[in-house]
């Protein structure tokens, strides 16, 4: 797949990504690496869906991306995705643990909503800062929520992007630690990361220069 962008006057176009081809699995461990402005966070929202690429095609399963529309491509990334951003994207004005349960909002928060977000704040091991604000979070452990968040309903692949991205070196190997009992419990993952510990982990290593 390829994929540019053009310059803010409109007289060029850069090339973010080109002729990148990936294919994850479960239990498999997909890293894409690069130096910063690489394309890496493009070529994984191009894979979620967020993006199209300029040419080569996307498929969640047997199916194409483009072939879904809006609704169905939404739907799709929900059933299929756990996504975890850089900024890790917790809302400030709730707890650690209503940031995990906010996929169960559509549903309304039963008492097996809440079951379910212990058990992924412990799965993350943040279970002991459920009840305290992001802001007296630190960035490791904001980023264990977010992580949390996207295991609620249990996706079938992982998303993240820059896990390890600020954290001090303790806290980036409990999280790479945590990616990898993930892979062995059958999740595929997809990384975008430059940090030497989640590439040697890797399965699966695509380089963007």
């Amino acid at each position: 797949m390829t994929k540019s962008y053009a310059v803010q006057d409109g007289s060029a176009s850069i090339d973010v990504l080109g002729d990148v081809s990936l294919h994850v699995e479960p239990s498999r461990l997909v890293c894409v690496a690069g130096r910063s402005g690489s394309g890496k966070s493009t070529l994984l929202n191009i894979a979620t869906g967020f993006l199209e690429p300029d040419r080569g095609v996307v498929h969640w399963e047997d199916v194409s991306v483009r072939e879904l529309n809006a609704d169905q491509r939404a739907r799709f990334r929900v059933r299929l995705f756990g996504i975890v951003f850089q900024t890790g994207a917790l809302i400030r004005s709730l707890t650690a643990i209503e940031n995990v349960a906010i996929p169960g909002l559509p549903h309304g928060l039963s008492r097996d909503s809440w079951t379910r977000a212990v058990a992924c704040l412990e799965l993350a091991g943040v279970s002991h800062r459920s009840r305290h604000f992001p802001t007296s979070l630190s960035v490791g452990e904001a980023h264990r929520v977010a992580l949390a968040r996207a295991l609620y309903r249990d996706p079938p692949i992982l998303v993240l992007d820059e896990p390890t991205a600020s954290l001090d070196g303790q806290s980036a190997d409990s999280v790479v630690e945590l990616l990898r009992g993930l892979r062995t419990s059958g999740k595929a993952l997809l990384v975008a990361s430059h940090d030497g510990r989640v590439i040697e982990c890797a399965d699966t290593l695509v380089r963007l220069d």
